[in-house]
């Protein structure tokens, strides 16, 4: 049986399953995601690739399931509420390689979504506090621009499933605006199972960071 997203998720999002059952994916419950990997997509799936960005993933020595990015990424067109993004995962089997679009998903008014998950996280609202002033907050739409982080936590909860399959999975994720891709890049993760007892890493507690967020030229449309 295959997990479901949360039932709010059910109602709000369109998504489809289509697991590959296999050798890697042979069980199911309650679970932690460990990153691998984060590197842009293949071509045919990148679009116009508007998104460009440098990368350096640093794990922490404390907390070896937390993650903190360095790097640039440029946003060369205004994030409007009518920019959805889509989620497309592929399942690993030893036996078949890899499954395309194991699972789909597409999360409509994208930036109203990432604002609100940020708002509800205390560690990327103080440091997106920092960035823009400490009266302003994140709005839609957000303007083109080009942000600069170092050491900035990277969250790697998924908190819209109590259960998933485990195994290894190749994560694209897109930036759509209708049918014409913006960008897209790849995540490589790990689903293991939780250890029973352990308390989940929370991202405000002794963190460290910055964002430098700057104004660009918008490209698109």
């Amino acid at each position: 049986m295959v997990a479901e997203p949360a039932k709010l998720l059910r109602k709000r999002h369109r998504h489809t399953y289509n697991f590959a059952r296999g050798d890697t994916l042979s069980n199911q419950g309650p679970f932690e995601v460990e990153l691998q990997r984060v590197e842009t997509c293949p071509s045919e799936l990148s679009g116009l690739n508007l998104v460009n960005f440098t990368q350096r993933l640093t794990r922490d020595r404390k907390y070896p399931k937390r993650f903190y990015y360095t790097g640039v990424i440029n946003q060369p067109f205004n994030v409007l509420s009518t920019l959805a993004g889509t989620v497309k995962l592929s399942s690993w089997s030893a036996r078949g390689g890899w499954k395309d679009n194991a699972y789909r998903h597409t999360f409509p008014r994208l930036c109203e979504l990432a604002r609100a998950r940020l708002a509800h996280n205390l560690a990327y609202r103080r440091l997106l506090s920092d960035a823009l002033g400490g009266e302003h907050r994140l709005k839609c739409p957000f303007p083109a621009s080009r942000w600069e982080f170092t050491d900035f936590p990277v969250d790697t909860s998924a908190g819209e499933f109590k259960e998933f399959l485990y195994g290894k999975w190749r994560i694209d994720i897109q930036l759509m605006d209708g049918n014409t891709a913006l960008s897209c890049y790849r995540q490589f993760v790990d689903t293991v199972p939780r250890v029973a007892g352990r308390q989940p890493i929370h991202l405000e507690t002794n963190y460290t960071g910055t964002i430098r967020i700057t104004r660009i030229k918008s490209l698109y449309p």
